[in-house]
């Protein structure tokens, strides 16, 4: 009879400690809003005001999130044989310029490795992707003037062909680094720059531009690694 009693009473413990560890897998509004640092954009401290002047957040259901999924246009030419590597050299010929990007092999923070990833024809722009020591980047180069955009990582190009959206997970911060631009004809203007602590993409990494032109996310609580349970659905409004 002890035994039953000892083995009831931990069971029940287990199980409140594993509901306890669960509930802290959520999310709330605030979390989606929560920024870790300063914007490098403007080189304020966000806050929900500076936030809500370029987008908006909010949290959808499962069937809102599918429902808007649409066939991913494909904006890249991908003519990786029209412009190779020489010795470890990318020589992009601008109209106005030649834009070179040089690996160096040396270790820690002067190691980089750069891939010509293509074009964009609509935006006259050539893409190289940037492998560095602890992060990466890609750049969208100009074919006339040679001017360099960088980018936490690949351009998400909205249906509508009038913003991009970049972003990439930090692991040292444990934050997502985010970028908005603006298209204007061939021009790139970033909008902002912002970093979110609240949450994180899920590891299957399903995000899209939906059929509205706004950007969906499959989302969870930073510290939910294991990704059992909490999953969410975010809608990210450009204003």
């Amino acid at each position: 009879m002890k035994n039953l009693i000892l083995f009831i009473f931990f069971s029940v413990l287990t199980n409140n400690l594993y509901c306890q560890i669960q509930s802290n897998f959520k999310l709330s509004q605030d979390d989606l809003l929560s920024i870790n640092y300063y914007d490098s954009t403007y080189r304020e401290k966000v806050n929900g005001d500076t936030l809500s002047k370029y987008i908006n957040i909010e949290f959808i259901t499962k069937e809102e999130f599918n429902r808007n999924k649409i066939e991913e246009e494909n904006y890249f030419d991908r003519d990786t044989l029209a412009i190779r590597k020489d010795n470890g050299v990318i020589r992009l010929n601008c109209i106005d310029t030649v834009v070179k990007y040089i690996d160096n092999d040396d270790d820690g923070d002067r190691y980089c490795q750069y891939e010509y990833f293509g074009q964009i024809p609509f935006m006259n722009k050539y893409v190289v992707s940037g492998y560095f020591y602890e992060w990466i980047n890609c750049f969208l180069v100009d074919k006339d003037s040679g001017k360099e955009t960088v980018l936490f990582d690949t351009p998400l190009i909205s249906p509508n062909k009038k913003h991009i959206i970049s972003f990439s997970y930090n692991p040292y911060l444990n934050v997502i680094d985010f970028q908005l631009f603006s298209i204007s004809g061939n021009d790139i203007n970033l909008i902002t720059e912002l970093h979110f602590s609240g949450w994180n993409t899920t590891q299957k990494n399903n995000f899209f531009w939906g059929k509205d032109n706004s950007f969906y996310l499959e989302v969870i609580n930073p510290e939910n690694y294991e990704e059992i349970n909490d999953i969410y659905y975010i809608k990210i409004s450009i204003k």
